[in-house]
């Protein structure tokens, strides 16, 4: 991770920071193209918060996606997720098993997000992530922007195997965030290779994570 680049443009100039440099930055903008118009996007950070010592944050490491060619073979890869810091003086576990994203439009409406499944995995002792005090971990949903049905959808799988989609997307900024929440510092693995196996010091509790905002924009049109 620590040799990762990130490019955009300033101007006529193409510039580069690495990904430490590229975090740092409190605002970010960036040109592209929303339909014939040349635009510039400015995503904002303010994606962090700390709940008793714990500090989540949605992370998307690409926020500028190029909607890709309305044809069945093409998309963009899409990731994000959370990352979760254990500032306390207490090591814990975390199960990210059916975290799902959340989306707002630019205008501030919520997407209602579609859900399904074709096929059911049940969790596994190596799926409770464990996090001394100092740790941090990085939990990442892979998805893809592409066209369905003469709609720009952007969907992607769960770790139980749930499949969730949002429809009809639209050139423009959106906001993507998470809810995390645990009700129970003990679990007993009920089905699966692990089951009957108990599952202790979950940390618990219900949180949002803050927004964190990314662009859709169009190819540039080809010459």
């Amino acid at each position: 991770m620590s040799g990762r680049h990130f490019f955009w443009l300033d101007g006529d100039k193409t510039v580069a920071a690495s990904q430490k440099d590229y975090e740092s930055l409190h605002s970010l903008e960036i040109r592209g193209w929303k339909g014939n118009k040349l635009t510039k996007v400015k995503l904002t950070d303010s994606n962090v918060v700390e709940v008793d010592g714990i500090r989540f944050e949605t992370v998307m490491p690409e926020r500028v996606l190029t909607i890709p060619e309305n044809l069945s073979s093409s998309y963009t890869p899409v990731q994000f997720g959370i990352q979760v810091t254990n500032l306390s003086l207490f090591p814990y576990r975390f199960l990210f098993f059916h975290l799902l994203p959340e989306l707002i439009a630019a205008s501030g409406q919520k997407i209602q997000r579609g859900y399904g499944r074709n096929a059911t995995r049940y969790p596994k002792l190596s799926d409770f992530y464990w996090l001394q005090p100092g740790e941090h971990f990085t939990f990442f949903l892979n998805g893809k922007l592409c066209w369905y049905e003469a709609e720009l959808t952007l969907s992607g799988r769960d770790k139980s195997g749930g499949i969730w989609t949002f429809h009809n997307l639209k050139p423009g900024k959106y906001k993507v965030w998470f809810l995390y929440e645990n009700q129970k510092a003990t679990k007993e693995i009920q089905r699966g290779e692990d089951k009957g196996a108990k599952v202790e010091y979950l940390w618990v509790g219900s949180v949002s994570t803050p927004f964190l905002e990314f662009c859709l924009i169009n190819v540039l049109p080809s010459e």
